[in-house]
C-alpha cells in the first residue's frame, strides 16, 4: 500500500468503528435509556459525538476516493471522479448513512415525544445503507447476502453500542440499575448474539469459493475473525453466568470486574470492526 491507500483505508476503518458506534448507542438508549439517571447524559453524548463525527468521516472518506483512483491527493480536485463516485452505488450508500446518521444525532438533541422512534428510523438508514454497496449490490445472490450482512451488522451494533453503554452505566449506576439492565441484556442477547456468527458463517459461504480459498488473505482474515468471534463468547458466557447474576445479588466487586470486562469486550469487537473495513477495502475473496 502507498500513502495515499494508508490515509483512504485507514480512515474508512475508523468510520466504520464510528458509525457502529452511533448505531449501537442509539440501540441502547432506546432499550435502557428510560432505566438509566446518571449516566444518561454521557451515553447520549457519546452516541451524538459518534454520530457528527461518523458523518464527518464518511463525507471525507468518500472526498479522498479519488485519491486513491489517481494514485495521488490531486485527484481530489477531479471533478468528474467526484460526480461518478456520487452516482455509484458507494455514494448512495454513503448519502444514505450520512442521512441516518444525522436523523440519529437530531435524535438525540430533540426533545420530541417521538424521538426515539426516529432514532430508529435513522439506526436502520445507517445500517441499510451498507447493503447499497459491495458484493451486496452486485453479486448473484445479493438478496440473501444482504439478508446476513444487515443482521450481521445490526446484531453487532446492539453488542457493540451496549457494551460503551454498560462502561457508563457500571461507574455511573446503583447496583440495582445495573442489575436491572444486565438481566434484560443478557435476556435479549442470549438470541440474537450467536446470529452474528450464523450470519457471518452464511456470507462466507456465498463469498468464498472452496475451502482452498482458506488459506487466501482473505480467508485468513475470516478465519481470525471467527477466533476473535469465539474469544468474545467465552467473555460473554463469563458475564452471563458468573458476573450477571452476582450483580443481580448486589456485589460491587462484580459490578467493578464487569466494567472491565466489558472494556476489553468492546476494544476487541472495535478491531474486529476496523480489520473488516480494511479487508473488505483491500481483498476479495474470489
Amino acid at each position: 500500500m502507498n500513502a495515499i491507500d494508508l490515509v483512504v483505508i485507514g480512515l474508512r476503518a475508523l468510520a466504520f468503528i464510528v458509525v457502529v458506534q452511533a448505531a449501537g448507542g442509539a440501540i441502547f438508549l432506546r432499550l435502557f435509556g428510560q432505566a438509566l439517571s446518571e449516566s444518561g447524559h454521557l451515553i447520549r453524548r457519546l452516541t451524538l459525538f459518534a454520530a457528527v463525527a461518523g458523518s464527518l468521516l464518511v463525507v471525507f472518506q468518500h472526498l479522498l476516493e479519488p485519491a486513491r483512483m489517481t494514485g495521488t491527493f490531486a485527484g481530489v480536485w477531479d471533478g468528474s471522479l467526484q460526480a461518478i463516485l456520487l452516482a455509484s452505488n458507494a455514494g448512495a450508500a454513503r448519502a444514505a448513512r450520512v442521512v441516518g446518521l444525522i436523523v440519529i444525532a437530531w435524535s438525540i438533541l430533540s426533545t420530541h415525544r417521538f424521538r426515539n422512534q426516529v432514532g430508529t428510523v435513522g439506526v436502520v438508514l445507517t445500517i441499510g445503507s451498507f447493503a447499497l454497496m459491495g458484493h451486496t449490490a452486485t453479486h448473484t445472490f445479493r438478496w440473501l447476502l444482504s439478508v446476513f450482512l444487515l443482521v450481521h451488522l445490526l446484531v453487532s451494533a446492539f453488542w457493540f453500542g451496549s457494551l460503551a453503554g454498560f462502561w457508563f452505566t457500571s461507574a455511573g449506576e446503583g447496583v440495582a440499575t445495573n442489575a436491572a439492565i444486565v438481566k434484560r441484556f443478557s435476556a435479549i442477547a442470549s438470541w440474537l448474539v450467536p446470529l452474528i456468527l450464523v450470519a457471518g458463517v452464511g456470507m462466507a459461504i456465498v463469498l468464498i469459493p472452496d475451502f482452498d480459498s482458506l488459506t487466501s488473505t482473505y480467508g485468513l482474515l475470516i478465519l481470525a475473525k471467527l477466533f476473535a468471534f469465539i474469544g468474545l463468547m467465552i467473555l460473554a458466557t463469563w458475564n452471563k453466568y458468573r458476573l450477571g447474576p452476582a450483580i443481580v445479588r448486589g456485589s460491587g466487586a462484580a459490578l467493578g470486574i464487569f466494567r472491565g470486562v466489558a472494556g476489553v469486550e468492546w476494544l476487541v469487537i472495535a478491531i474486529v470492526l476496523g480489520s473488516t473495513s480494511v479487508m473488505t477495502g483491500l481483498f476479495s475473496p474470489d
